[in-house]
């Protein structure tokens, strides 16, 4: 069962991601660079508001890393073209062979859907996640775009607590090797 939502505390995915946990009192925290630095500048009451820690390195790969490395898999929200941070995530999580879910937010598909992003969770037995995807600049939107489909998914994931008869069979499908998905 899902128990602790990590990110870089980026605009954008990142923060959308800590807010939906937040909303449905999930535990919340992740690396951020030295400075807590974010694309509008420092913000070190990320710490205080979502458990942030920050790291030694100023490099944002850095925490990027780290944050993989400290979750059970990651959850990948791009925009229309990926940007640098982003395809970091996914290189790494692919030659780390994470568990790892790529999902574009600006083409919705059923098999993008909340569901089968609730499925994948519970199928690769996620309980710390870490949540990754373009910043605001790059993706205007997507902060708000992503908290809102993690609500979506987050309630699911209740649901299929509470009544184990909702198992979100439907939305399963094969994982390949190292839980890699991507779903254009």
């Amino acid at each position: 069962m899902l128990e602790r939502i990590l990110t870089g505390g980026q605009t954008g995915a990142d923060q959308g991601a800590w807010r939906a946990a937040k909303a449905v009192s999930l535990s919340t925290g992740g690396f951020m660079p030295r400075g807590f630095l974010t694309e509008d500048g420092p913000r070190p009451e990320l710490a205080a508001d979502f458990g942030a820690v920050e790291h030694e390195s100023p490099a944002p790969e850095t925490r990027t890393i780290a944050n993989i490395q400290n979750a059970d898999g990651t959850l990948i929200f791009v925009g229309v073209q990926p940007g640098p941070g982003t395809k970091l995530t996914i290189e790494v999580c692919r030659e780390a062979k994470v568990p790892h879910l790529v999902l574009a937010v600006e083409r919705p598909s059923e098999e993008g859907s909340p569901a089968r992003a609730a499925a994948w969770l519970k199928d690769q037995g996620i309980r710390i996640l870490n949540v990754a995807g373009d910043r605001e600049s790059a993706s205007p939107g997507i902060g708000d775009k992503v908290a809102a489909y993690l609500a979506e998914v987050f309630r699911l994931l209740r649901t299929c607590k509470r009544d184990p008869g909702n198992s979100l069979d439907e939305h399963r499908h094969q994982h390949a090797a190292g839980g890699e998905t991507e779903i254009p």
